[in-house]
């Protein structure tokens, strides 16, 4: 939503359908050489400001995100949302793509081995 605000996309565009699939988010990396280098009390000190940094900071997203729903509706733009049949008709058409992706891009199965993974631990 909050690149649609920014760049005015309520200006051409009257309906958002939100459908909860995407989601565009910051990231933030550090080099492994780099972090295996610090003594044990700093790594420490970089893991608990990286835990506190992102505690601190959801709950601004979260807000933020409703302001520029608010921003969008305000502007004449309307939200939709997919009902709960919708969703689960969407995410089932959509449960494929990476394995065809797979399909014709072999080279990318180590990553999206790691992306399975990561979605499987987390539900």
């Amino acid at each position: 939503m909050s690149v649609f605000t920014a760049l005015g996309f309520y200006d051409t565009a009257k309906y958002i359908n939100e459908t909860g699939n995407g989601y565009i988010f910051t990231y933030a990396a550090m080099s492994k050489r780099w972090f295996a280098t610090l003594p044990a009390d700093l790594e420490a000190m970089v893991l608990a400001t990286a835990t506190e940094t992102t505690t601190a900071v959801t709950p601004w997203i979260v807000d933020f995100q409703a302001r520029q729903r608010k921003v969008w509706v305000d502007k004449g733009g309307e939200l939709d949302t997919l009902s709960a049949a919708e969703k689960t008709e969407m995410m089932a058409k959509l449960s494929s793509v990476g394995d065809d992706t797979i399909k014709t891009k072999p080279e990318l199965q180590p990553l999206w081995t790691v992306v399975r993974a990561a979605v499987n631990r987390d539900q």
